[in-house]
């Protein structure tokens, strides 16, 4: 898993994600057993106010069980907003 925020100026914060574990499956686990998984999003985030963000992000996720029937992949959008009552 690793990660990377790169502070543009002090109110734009870009975030961009990325993490992957296989696992080595025996003969003794069942075929859906789960094998591997990537995952990786990538967001922006806009600070308003001292204490007001706003932000959205985009996520895929990728899972495979051992058999490889059930492989399946996701897409989604997130958008968010962040009140801190304190500094």
């Amino acid at each position: 898993m690793g990660a990377v925020t790169h502070k543009r100026n002090p109110r734009w914060r870009p975030t961009v994600t990325f993490g992957y574990v296989h696992v080595d499956n025996t003969s003794l686990q069942s075929p859906t057993a789960y094998r591997n998984s990537r995952y990786g999003s990538a967001n922006v985030v806009y600070q308003i106010y001292k204490r007001l963000s706003i932000g959205v992000e985009g996520l895929y996720g990728f899972r495979e069980v051992s058999n490889g029937d059930d492989t399946k992949d996701v897409v989604r959008m997130n958008v968010g907003m962040v009140y801190s009552p304190f500094d």
